[in-house]
């Protein structure tokens, strides 16, 4: 398969190249803090590092809409002049599911710019929260999302309606309908929990099965 994506949740993958970054000084007061959790003193030392941060190289569209509630969005990070298939780095800020945004000072803007930097394509995403939304609507939110459908705009965004891969995903009747069958299931787990169960298998079953039709298209 020719154009390879990669979509990663989190920073996990980045702690090494993170770590390598950090300035001595800011590392000393880290270690002096010790084994602490504490964001606001952390995000203290680094806000300085990002003040005068403009986006210069880059294209941020914002607030592109992936569902109807006002949270449902998604910032998107693209280097200038990008041509052909890019991985995509995809970061779904923290929070318990109850706070926390995908836009702030410099957090969490600071790692998707840099995963444009780096010839990657960034995105933020926001999703519902507690207690305005009760679980598990923030967990659906980013099983739609980030699972198919954010992941298919953000390539067609980027690369256009008439990409290769676009073409190669035609109507695309799994990925459409894996979304109902998985609320219907939720819906279910109230009353039947084990159609419920048969439901969750039957759309787990069914992205086992492999797709060629993208091997196929990226070949044509």
């Amino acid at each position: 398969m020719t154009g390879k994506l990669t979509a990663v949740c989190g920073i996990g993958l980045l702690a090494g190249a993170a770590a390598a970054q950090v300035p001595p000084d800011i590392a000393a007061k880290i270690r002096a803090a010790g084994q602490a959790m504490d964001p606001i003193a952390a995000g203290a030392l680094y806000r300085p590092l990002f003040a005068h941060e403009t986006y210069q190289g880059l294209t941020v569209t914002r607030d592109i809409a992936y569902g109807n509630d006002p949270l449902q969005k998604l910032d998107l990070y693209v280097p200038e002049g990008a041509k052909g298939p890019l991985p995509v780095l995809l970061f779904v800020h923290g929070g318990g599911f109850t706070r926390g945004d995908k836009h702030g000072e410099y957090y969490p803007d600071n790692i998707t710019a840099w995963a444009a930097r780096h010839r990657m394509i960034g995105v933020n995403v926001d999703y519902r929260l507690a207690p305005g939304t009760t679980f598990p609507g923030a967990t659906q939110d980013l099983a739609a999302a980030i699972a198919w459908v954010l992941m298919q705009a953000v390539i067609v965004r980027s690369q256009g309606p008439q990409s290769r891969l676009r073409r190669a995903l035609g109507r695309d009747l799994k990925g459409k309908l894996s979304p109902f069958v998985y609320l219907a299931g939720i819906a279910l787990a109230f009353v039947h929990p084990l159609y419920a169960d048969g439901l969750y298998a039957a759309v787990a079953l069914a992205w086992l099965i492999p797709d060629r039709r993208m091997e196929a298209g990226l070949k044509a």
